[in-house]
């Protein structure tokens, strides 16, 4: 959670730099307009980006999680059936 809060307020403080630094800038209002479109673009596509390797990370925990389930799983099945089979055995 700390890990997407700072994450969250890195891309907000680019953002609004980006945005105080093509405002500020000497040029006239068509370009700045083209300017402040361009960056918010971008910076859409970087969102975009970080939000799918954040994605791709979760995805692998879901599957590592799931795959570790499984493999408890079958050890408790298989040690379920040998102390059925002792069981067995000793009556």
């Amino acid at each position: 959670m700390k890990t997407s809060s700072a994450l969250l307020g890195v891309l907000g403080g680019i953002g609004i730099g980006v945005a105080l630094g093509v405002l500020f800038a000497p040029d006239k209002g068509i370009e700045t307009r083209k300017k402040i479109g361009k960056k918010g673009a971008d910076l859409s596509d970087d969102i975009k980006l970080k939000f799918d390797d954040i994605l791709d990370i979760l995805g692998n925990l879901v599957t590592k999680t799931e795959s570790k389930g499984n493999d408890l799983m079958r050890d408790g099945q298989a040690l379920i059936e040998q102390i059925n089979d002792e069981i067995k055995i000793n009556k």
